[in-house]
């Protein structure tokens, strides 16, 4: 399942939404009764929903979990999920306090890059301007750079558009990014 979780993550790196949607199903039938795995599925699912620009969907998709996992990276990759999703559906209180239940709970890499995301996605909403405060990206953007882990931002790249370039690139300054990319 792992491999596949993988190929998931790869085809939204691609694009491609609904291949990812019908891995992670494939994934979800080879796993089940396996709590982790099913936990990561709907992670990774709601990621996929945030990609695309849904983040109702990948709200519903979390909400009724009570979030419990076999580890405390795993539990904090749910909650930095679910709460930058809250925060792309307009519900900054109920996201952030989650983004701090996920700092409280792990240091795993996805869980840091989405909380640091998450907080300068929640700068977006809160600026009459809708553009994030540009420190707050830079601060999300430093964190991707530490960890070298873009998989994580990669669902909250749609809505920093309104940064600035310079702001955006910073995300990206050890790999040359590609001219065709949209951020």
């Amino acid at each position: 399942p792992h491999a596949l979780e993988m190929q998931a993550s790869a085809a939204v790196g691609q694009r491609d939404f609904r291949g990812a949607l019908k891995t992670l199903t494939r994934v979800r039938r080879l796993a089940a009764g396996n709590a982790h795995t099913e936990l990561n599925v709907d992670v990774l699912r709601a990621r996929v929903h945030l990609s695309n620009g849904a983040p109702e969907r990948a709200v519903e998709g979390l909400q009724g979990r009570e979030g419990t996992a076999t580890s405390p990276g795993m539990h904090g990759d749910f909650l930095a999920t679910l709460g930058l999703a809250l925060i792309c559906a307009g519900r900054l209180t109920e996201g952030s306090e989650l983004l701090g239940r996920a700092e409280e709970v792990t240091t795993h890499l996805e869980a840091r890059t989405l909380s640091a995301f998450g907080r300068a996605v929640a700068t977006h909403f809160m600026n009459p301007e809708r553009t994030p405060d540009e420190s707050a990206l830079r601060e999300a953007c430093q964190v991707v750079d530490e960890t070298g882990n873009r998989l994580g931002c990669s669902a909250s790249i749609r809505v920093r558009q309104g940064a600035s370039r310079t702001a955006r690139s910073g995300c990206f300054s050890r790999t040359p990014v590609r001219k065709d990319t949209p951020f």
